[in-house]
């Protein structure tokens, strides 16, 4: 069955996409063809999921201010300029009369350091959850990802934070399918194992009334890699934007197959669908402001 089949008496979720701050992408890092000096300021988008049992956020975005991160992402964020804070996670969710303390569950796709912003802002009882491997990149830096993977300590509290292990269903087309589990055990929300952009990458699959929402995280940066008319770029020297390219190449057709089923596919920095969808963003006071 290539997405989950509706239930008696069918829960739903509500998506609701939050401005959380803005970054600049040389592109050319990104996807190929592309001339060497083509920059694009693009969204970091978290999304606030309702359920009628709860509140969570999938991503925080950007940390504002940018100063409160460490050295080492300091100086790495000096290449993404220009780059905004603000309105942030916290500011877009007060636009909709809601606080951290509202909030029950938030999900990060993975821990680069444009998807984490304060963690710590979000108090008990508050659970933090993360895909398979993500803990132990944890006070962790460098490597061949670039100089973006630096990971602080103890950015996560230790006794609020869930590492998803197994993902026991299968979605997607034919035997090419998606790893997932089925958050609320009523088929309204599902945590997607998505591999390749870095360990533990994850990504949800939404239900609600108007149709299935597919929220790709960094699975993709542009979506023209998901129209398969751009390909993800190798760097000189070798490294790529995803830990492991071949996977993330792999991801990125089986998340192609579920738009092309109708699924409605957002991707974390999808430049596009934010100016298409400008009315679905909160708050909407950044329209007026820009």
């Amino acid at each position: 069955m290539p997405l989950p089949a509706s239930r008696q008496g069918q829960i739903y979720c509500y998506v609701e996409a939050l401005s959380a701050g803005h970054l600049t992408l040389p592109e050319h890092l990104f996807i190929s063809p592309c001339p060497p000096n083509s920059r694009k300021t693009v969204p970091s988008l978290s999304f606030l999921i309702t359920h009628p049992t709860s509140n969570l956020l999938f991503d925080l975005g950007l940390r504002n201010p940018q100063t409160a991160y460490a050295s080492s992402i300091r100086t790495h964020i000096e290449t993404r300029q220009p780059l905004t804070t603000t309105p942030d996670v916290i500011e877009s969710l007060a636009s909709l009369s809601l606080a951290p303390k509202d909030i029950a569950t938030i999900i990060l796709s993975h821990i680069h350091w444009d998807h984490i912003g304060t963690p710590s802002q979000f108090p008990a009882p508050s659970q933090f959850v993360v895909g398979p491997g993500a803990l132990a990149l944890l006070g962790t830096g460098g490597g061949t990802t670039g100089g973006h993977s630096h990971f602080e300590p103890g950015l996560l509290p230790a006794d609020r934070t869930l590492e998803i292990t197994e993902f026991p269903e299968d979605i997607g087309v034919s035997n090419d399918t998606l790893k997932a589990k089925d958050w609320f055990g009523d088929g309204s929300l599902y945590v997607v194992d998505a591999p390749g952009h870095l360990q533990g990458h994850i990504n949800l699959l939404v239900r609600t009334e108007g149709g299935w929402v597919y929220l790709a995280g960094d699975a993709a940066h542009d979506r023209r890699l998901l129209m398969g008319v751009k390909e993800v770029a190798v760097w000189e020297n070798g490294g790529c934007i995803h830990s492991d390219k071949e996977m993330a190449v792999k991801t990125i057709a089986k998340i192609r197959k579920l738009r092309d089923l109708g699924v409605e596919v957002i991707l974390a920095h999808d430049k596009e669908w934010e100016e298409q969808n400008r009315e679905r963003i909160r708050p909407e006071w950044i329209l007026a402001h820009e």
